[in-house]
């Protein structure tokens, strides 16, 4: 049989059906860490079905929706997606605007759930019916065959959870109440449905044997979507303090640091094929002239610049919640903005040639063939 490589985060997350599929019918599901006590249904669960990428119109396309099976009743779990830390995946803005970020995703499959209870004997669309918080619309599905099916499927459940699976380390609690844009997205009744969200990480899944990052499904995608520090727990990027940069000019960078900057301009178009490998697409990256500024239609997906004052050279690159961050130092690892923008990138600081070295290896590390 030829062999089937998965990639990206849908890869990650088909990966772990895979490889927990001779596991406990629960195994995933103890692994989630809950805001309150963990459900009493999930030491009962004698069988799960996976609904991975379904389709639930204006509500989003959950990573997976996981339906579990007591002898006596039905539970949905939504969850979504991030390669990358919790902190890094939401957005700070209380608006249903930037909607691929993880707390309006989360919330968003709340709302489904809601509207899901509205009407049940409408099969021909799931529809809010009334205004949700934030000033967003109401939103709907109204796909025939997908409301039947979710009629069906989804609804009449003794219960429904909301899970985020992010690339953290080890926390001691979910990071549900260190976010405050998620109750404002919910509204009023967050604080009686916050029990019901979940918090489930890649690493709790190596550690509890769910998953192997050496060896199944799981391996190639980890390898090429979680770094060293994602999995491992060793990377904390600054994110409390978001940092403006503004650069200067190449005829005040002084030899030294041009030379920095040339080695990086070696690596920034492979990053962003990455980038876009991750995306699976393929787009032509246009170096604009005059600048160290890269850019790929209309985005600048990376940009380096020198920063006089602290007498270094930083290479931004564009901040996805979708996208993996590369290892380096953390104490030269920070979330930026760029010239008074609102798009932030995750900057990585070169004080030398020896960062530059050091940056290479661990990425031909992380992208090397397996031996």
């Amino acid at each position: 049989m030829d062999n089937v490589y998965l990639y990206g985060e849908r890869g990650l997350v088909n990966a772990i059906l895979l490889d927990s599929a001779d596991k406990a019918p629960n195994a995933i599901l103890k692994q989630i860490r809950w805001v309150g006590d963990a459900p009493e249904f999930i030491d009962k669960v004698v069988k799960c079905d996976y609904l991975v990428e379904f389709s639930l119109g204006e509500f989003g396309s959950p990573d997976l929706i996981i339906i579990a099976y007591t002898d006596d009743a039905k539970y949905v779990i939504f969850t979504e997606a991030k390669v990358v830390e919790y902190k890094n995946a939401v957005t700070t803005k209380e608006s249903y605007a930037d909607a691929s970020c993880l707390n309006v995703q989360l919330a968003l499959k709340w709302r489904f759930k809601e509207a899901l209870k509205c009407n049940p004997k409408d099969y021909l669309r799931v529809v809010e019916v009334k205004i949700p918080p934030c000033g967003d619309k109401m939103r709907k599905l109204n796909k025939g065959r997908l409301v039947t099916y979710c009629r069906e499927t989804l609804a009449n459940a003794a219960g429904y959870y909301f899970v985020a699976l992010t690339g953290d380390k080890y926390l001691d609690r979910p990071p549900f109440d260190d976010d405050p844009v998620l109750p404002e997205l919910i509204g009023e009744t967050w604080y009686k449905e916050r029990l019901n969200f979940g918090f489930l990480t890649y690493r709790a899944l190596i550690a509890a044997g769910v998953v192997d990052e050496n060896e199944g499904a799981f391996a190639l995608p980890s390898k090429l979507m979680l770094t060293e520090g994602d999995v491992n727990g060793e990377s904390d990027i600054a994110y409390s303090k978001v940092r403006n940069l503004r650069g200067f000019n190449t005829d005040e960078w002084g030899e030294r640091y041009l030379k920095v900057a040339e080695a990086l301009c070696e690596i920034v178009p492979s990053l962003i094929t990455v980038l876009d490998d991750c995306a699976n697409v393929v787009r032509e990256v246009e170096q604009l002239q005059g600048s160290y500024s890269y850019r790929v239609g209309n985005v600048t997906y990376a940009k380096i610049m020198f920063l006089q004052r602290e007498q270094a050279v930083v290479m931004a690159i564009l901040k996805d919640a979708n996208l993996p961050q590369y290892d380096y130092d953390d104490e030269k690892k920070f979330i930026c903005t760029i010239q008074n923008g609102k798009t932030e990138y995750v900057a990585y600081r070169f004080d030398n040639m020896d960062d530059v070295q050091r940056f290479t290896e661990k990425l031909e590390a992380t992208f090397a063939p397996e031996e």
